[in-house]
């Protein structure tokens, strides 16, 4: 693979209230460079010590994400075969609340056309013949998101989203995103754990989750504000341990 990936501090520009750098993912192919700035800002100092062995707690915790996300961003990048901008993107960036949200890569997700043919893809993906009920409702969302996705000639992030989605009606239904919350979530983890489900199969389906959150908070089919119980837990609660590990924040 032809694709680069490294943590930066960009020097380019200071914030003048705080004196501090952007922090970006840089993500070089074919040598085409891009930068996605993230939600830290730090100074020289803070960014050389990241590297050293014992560092304060907020620093500490800084490092642990940015490990986190050079893992992560790895694996998005080596299932794109060939690599893609876009793709890695929309995969990737878009719904990661590590990242500052940029309206040139929300505009990544287009509304579609309309008409489009889908008669070939409704055997395979029945989501597209089932009644709408509403936009706040999974199916309607998902839904949404598979036909762009069989726009695109996606495939297999529509039958990875159409899987999310058929788990997640077979344990409660097709019920309201308002409705999805922190119990919703560790029932659901334990569920799934009961029937031998694997963590990262778990943790695929909710993050293609929390992506049908962030379009439709996007959208805005609910409020940005209505989403954040799902992350008010204590620190040292299980819940909160599932949430970073699957969920993390919503943005």
């Amino acid at each position: 693979m032809s694709v680069t990936l490294s943590v930066i501090l960009d020097k380019r520009r200071i914030k003048s209230g705080s004196k501090k750098y952007p922090v970006k993912l840089r993500v070089i192919n074919n040598r085409v460079s891009k930068d996605y700035q993230l939600i830290y800002d730090l100074t020289q100092e803070e960014f050389e010590k990241l590297k050293a062995p014992r560092i304060n707690g907020e620093l500490q915790e800084i490092r642990s994400k940015i490990r986190q996300l050079e893992v992560h961003a790895d694996d998005a990048a080596n299932k794109l075969n060939p690599f893609d901008f876009l793709e890695f993107e929309r995969d990737f960036i878009i719904c990661n609340e590590i990242f500052h949200k940029r309206k040139s890569i929300k505009k990544v997700i287009e509304e579609m056309p309309l008409e489009y043919d889908f008669t070939p893809y409704e055997k395979k993906f029945k989501i597209l013949a089932e009644p709408a009920k509403g936009q706040e409702y999974l199916t309607d969302r998902y839904c949404h998101y598979i036909k762009k996705l069989l726009m695109e000639e996606r495939i297999g992030s529509a039958i990875s989203y159409l899987c999310s989605y058929n788990s997640l009606v077979k344990f409660k239904g097709n019920i309201r995103l308002s409705d999805i919350n922190v119990a919703y979530l560790t029932m659901y983890e334990r569920k799934m754990k009961e029937g031998n489900m694997s963590k990262t199969t778990i943790g695929i389906y909710l993050r293609t989750l929390r992506c049908i959150f962030n379009e439709a908070i996007a959208d805005e089919i609910i409020d940005r504000k209505n989403a954040t119980h799902l992350v008010n837990v204590t620190t040292k609660s299980q819940l909160q341990k599932i949430l970073k590990r699957h969920w993390k924040t919503m943005t």
